[in-house]
């Protein structure tokens, strides 16, 4: 009996699983394939889609707005990423084992080479527009709280990529 229970059971959690699957509209793939950067987990860049903002109830209006934020897009954050791939892409090419798409992304990495490996861990100009971007979503979306200048305090932590980023936070607010 417990057998044949379990055995329900595990039938009916599949078909719900199953159901679930078959209910996406697009699958992971080609969501992937539609915007890779999706499958940059933690490091994607900020999404700048439209999005409906809520009312503020009858009767209000803002007059207040709190933005906090962790630096824009950066450079890797370790070095021997950088390293471990010239080696490995270098090994390739020199064998001969890069495919025309592997070549074509070889060429590009030496390239950006030097760039990345004297940046590594800084703000890129990716993160410096992010936030200019953001500074200027505000203002649009909440123009009351910036009439007659606003009041803007903004603070940051010591590390450069941070400072630069409330920099260009700030300067688009200016």
């Amino acid at each position: 009996m417990k057998a044949v229970l379990k055995k329900i059971v595990l039938t009916a959690a599949a078909a719900v699983f199953m159901l679930t699957v078959s209910a996406q509209q697009n699958s992971v793939f080609d969501q992937l394939k539609a915007n890779p950067k999706k499958a940059y987990g933690n490091d994607c860049p900020y999404p700048f889609d439209k999005s409906e903002l809520t009312k503020s109830p009858k009767g209000y209006k803002p007059f207040y707005i709190s933005h906090y934020a962790r630096h824009g897009s950066r450079y890797y954050w370790n070095a021997d990423l950088y390293a471990q791939l010239d080696t490995l892409l270098t090994t390739a090419h020199n064998l001969n084992k890069l495919t025309a798409e592997g070549e074509k992304f070889y060429t590009k990495f030496m390239d950006a080479k030097y760039e990345l490996s004297t940046g590594v861990s800084e703000l890129t100009q990716l993160g410096w527009e992010q936030h200019q971007k953001i500074a200027r979503i505000m203002y649009n979306n909440f123009p009351e709280v910036f009439k007659n200048g606003g009041n803007v305090y903004a603070i940051s932590s010591l590390v450069g990529r941070c400072v630069l980023s409330m920099s260009a936070f700030c300067q688009e607010l200016v």
